[in-house]
């Protein structure tokens, strides 16, 4: 039952808080970032492919796409914690592991593998790929594309004020804006705004019901305050809308093992060890919780293990050992 109750802490306390404070990129002297998709195998994917460079958080900073080579530039962008989101038509969609980029690198290097997809199947994949794009998403004005860019410009730079100045310049010019109020909520989160967050993140869905991330992050505030019927609400609302997110589908089994629903919680972490998830590895944990509960000892020093495989410098990888370690002398 220790063991057990060390194993939750460590991924509800620690996996469910810690995209509020995941480090900001700092103000330093910029670098070059480029990156390379490839196939499982290594070999680069030729298609063109999107790639969005984001924050830890998620915040959006940069966006370009591939070339024959299978790689994009990002230029002049600053030290700290990035992902990279890759998408497109040719291949499942994408997002790798959080990385660091510091001041004194010439060029930043990163390999993103992804599966490319069978012509002509998965149509559901493809459909929810452009999911959160509505109308009026179609229709925005260039001044408030602009005002945005610059919003995400302050952003990387962890000038938050500013950020939050320019994002509602940019709803400010168009109201109906679902990335601008949300891109206003995960910077508010920074500055401890938390009722604020809160208030843009739902704008976000008011002004596009079909605005999947704003349903994620309101989640994950619900999460947080232990209720656990809302959060879970609101994850099933962003899979009808994305059924392969996995950011929302990883945040579901938590918000299940939370709940007890230890089946349910273990069925959706499986889903998602079916997909490519890489920047996920720590849906192991959550399956391991659940084997732990349900006396599945051998079963759990496997998800524990296939996570130090998958993610070993996790900041929680010591903790995760030390754990593991006493279940297999328990087992033995």
């Amino acid at each position: 039952m220790l063991v057990s109750l060390l194993v939750v802490a460590l991924t509800l306390v620690a996996s469910l808080l810690c995209w509020a404070q995941q480090t900001v990129p700092n103000i330093s002297r910029p670098v070059d970032v480029r990156i390379q998709v490839a196939t499982p195998d290594d070999h680069a994917v030729e298609q063109a492919v999107h790639i969005e460079l984001t924050s830890a958080d998620g915040l959006v900073i940069d966006t370009a796409s591939t070339g024959g080579e299978g790689f994009a530039l990002f230029h002049r962008v600053n030290p700290g914690s990035y992902r990279a989101k890759v998408s497109g038509t040719a291949v499942e969609t994408t997002t790798s592991d959080v990385f660091s980029i510091s001041s004194g690198e010439g060029v930043h290097r990163e390999l993103v593998h992804v599966k490319l997809r069978t012509p002509g199947g998965d149509k559901g994949a493809l459909a929810s790929a452009g999911a959160t794009i509505s109308a009026s998403e179609l229709n925005i004005p260039s001044k408030a594309k602009r005002e945005l860019d610059k919003g995400m410009e302050a952003f990387s730079r962890g000038d938050f004020n500013k950020a939050v100045l320019q994002f509602q310049k940019a709803i400010d010019l168009y109201p109906k804006y679902s990335q601008a109020y949300y891109n206003l909520g995960v910077t508010q989160m920074k500055l401890g705004e938390r009722s604020h967050a809160k208030d843009a993140f739902q704008k976000s869905i008011s002004v596009n019901d079909r605005f999947a991330p704003g349903y994620i992050n309101l989640a994950r505030l619900a999460a947080a305050d232990t209720d656990v019927p809302q959060a879970a609400a609101l994850l099933n609302k962003a899979l009808q809308i994305d059924p392969n997110n996995l950011e929302a589908l990883v945040l579901l089994a938590k918000v299940q093992l939370m709940n007890h629903e230890l089946d349910q919680a273990l069925a959706t972490a499986r889903k998602v060890h079916g997909m490519p998830h890489e920047g996920y590895a720590d849906v192991h944990l959550v399956a391991a919780d659940v084997l732990v509960l349900e006396n599945h000892p051998q079963d759990a020093i496997v998800e524990y293990e296939t996570y130090l495989k998958e993610f070993p410098t996790s900041p929680q990888a010591p903790q995760v050992r030390q754990v593991l370690v006493k279940l297999q002398a328990e087992a033995q």
